[in-house]
């Protein structure tokens, strides 16, 4: 003991940030969008076909997304948020100080945070998944750089080989029912007078027999979205998921027309599927990108300036990871059968990986040579509010195609909801370049700060600057 406390914990600064670092989550920002638009605005069902629309430009926005970005940038931000996590353990390490608490306070908070904006905003959310991960995450961070890298090697390839085999057992599901049936479902039924409550009877009446499937089938169906879904899943109308016909009707009454309490029911659903189906399949690949990041920061990859291994990630594993992306993208367009969907399952994780380091490898060495300043310094903007973008953008898009906005959930194009990506990137790249001026953290990252070191932290710029 040598009687000097360690220092408070807190934050990294605005001049200890590693500038490619926030380059890289601005882009990613971008990335997700594109890819979230889509489940933004139409039903969860239509974003899991595999089919787009007859048009040329439906086809080609169908195409980049797939091969450019789905399943490129949630892994981008897990290897920033592995990163990030081994900053601050290594900052605390070096304080002697202990790390635990405050990471069980950020990772909490996301969740928290994650759980709200799912039930109550949007059910894609991610932070939910990130959080428990990157709890998981935490006893791996003493691990050496080799380790690390060796695990998550491992964890890919067991992914990968998982993915190929359910990937060929699991055909592509399409509702059985006819667009008739579907629409029958939808319609509201006049209630008959059968269905009027019976008066409450004097005397104990004796066990009903079940009801008769004709009986079941003549009942009138609910008005509620929610329970005409689970109504037709007891009519046996639906024996599929999301993408079923009468399941795509009733979430989009429940988005378009509401009540906020028939939205929520909804995203209530979803998001125990989509958590579930994350942690038992390409959450996997989420904890390898932590480790990986984690790796990445620990073996002085990320502080050290970009040498040979950033330009061969870029040069050779990019282009190698994208021609695997769009052979993934071919099978998948052309009706595979068993093998093809088993070669299309153990080619798609692998390209991703390698998109997602190539990416990151690309813009390391883009902004620390110096290129496109401008456009690096604008991208770093978004990025360094992150947190506070990514919500913001679910506020927007919910907002135009929710029943408490405009209310257009289902009537956009695939290439107008691109482009509606295209402007709301725009405006969020404005708005942070003037924010970064003023404020030293978003004001979703100042409440995530605060929460985490337990001491209000500064949120103007100019009250950061130290005498």
């Amino acid at each position: 003991m040598t009687g000097t406390e360690p220092a408070l914990p807190s934050p990294v600064s605005r001049a200890e940030r590693i500038d490619f670092l926030d380059t890289a989550r601005g882009l990613a920002l971008l990335g997700i969008l594109f890819v979230n638009i889509q489940s933004f605005g139409e039903p969860f069902g239509r974003f899991i076909e595999v089919a787009p629309g007859p048009g040329t430009l439906d086809q080609v926005s169908f195409a980049f997304v797939k091969i450019f970005c789905e399943g490129k940038f949630y892994t981008l931000f897990s290897t920033l948020f592995g990163i990030g996590l081994a900053i601050q353990w290594t900052r605390a390490h070096s304080a002697g100080r202990r790390f635990r608490g405050v990471a069980l306070r950020r990772l909490l908070f996301l969740m928290a945070l994650g759980l709200a904006h799912g039930l109550l905003l949007w059910y894609g959310d991610i932070l939910l998944t990130y959080s428990i991960c990157g709890l998981l995450l935490l006893p791996a961070l003493r691990l050496k750089p080799a380790t690390l890298i060796t695990i998550a090697a491992i964890i890919l390839a067991v992914a990968t080989l998982l993915s190929g085999l359910v990937g060929g057992i699991m055909q592509p599901t399409a509702g059985t029912t006819t667009q008739a049936t579907a629409k029958a479902a939808a319609e509201p039924t006049a209630p008959s007078p059968a269905s009027a409550p019976a008066p409450p009877a004097a005397v104990p009446t004796a066990p009903q027999p079940p009801e008769s499937e004709a009986s079941r089938q003549e009942r009138p169906r609910p008005e509620s979205p929610i329970l005409r879904l689970f109504d037709a899943y007891e009519r046996k109308e639906i024996e599929a998921g999301p993408d079923h016909p009468i399941w795509m009707e009733q979430e989009t009454r429940a988005f378009k027309n509401g009540p906020f309490i028939e939205a929520v029911y909804f995203r209530a659903l979803l998001v125990a599927m989509i958590v579930t189906f994350t942690l038992l399949g390409f959450g996997w690949s989420i904890i390898a990108m932590f480790l990986i990041g984690a790796a990445m920061w620990k073996s002085g990859f990320v502080a050290a300036p970009a040498g040979p291994l950033a330009r061969r990630l870029f040069f050779i594993g990019l282009p190698v990871g994208l021609a695997g992306s769009v052979l993934a993208f071919i099978i998948l367009r052309g009706q595979p059968g068993t093998l093809e969907r088993i070669l299309m399952g153990l080619i798609s994780m692998p390209s991703a990986t390698l998109i997602t380091l190539g990416y990151f490898a690309g813009v390391k060495v883009w902004v620390e040579g110096g290129r496109a300043r401008l456009v690096a310094a604008l991208l770093a903007n978004v990025g360094r509010f992150g947190l506070t973008n990514y919500i913001m953008q679910t506020v927007i898009c919910t907002f135009v195609f929710y029943h408490w906005g405009l209310a257009r959930f289902g009537e956009l194009s695939r290439p107008e909801r691109m482009a509606m990506v295209l402007a709301i990137y725009a405006f969020q790249v404005v708005l942070s370049a003037g924010l970064t001026r003023v404020l030293a953290y978003g004001p979703l990252e100042w409440v995530w700060r605060t929460v985490t070191y337990l001491h209000p932290q500064p949120l103007l710029l100019r009250s950061t600057a130290r005498g």
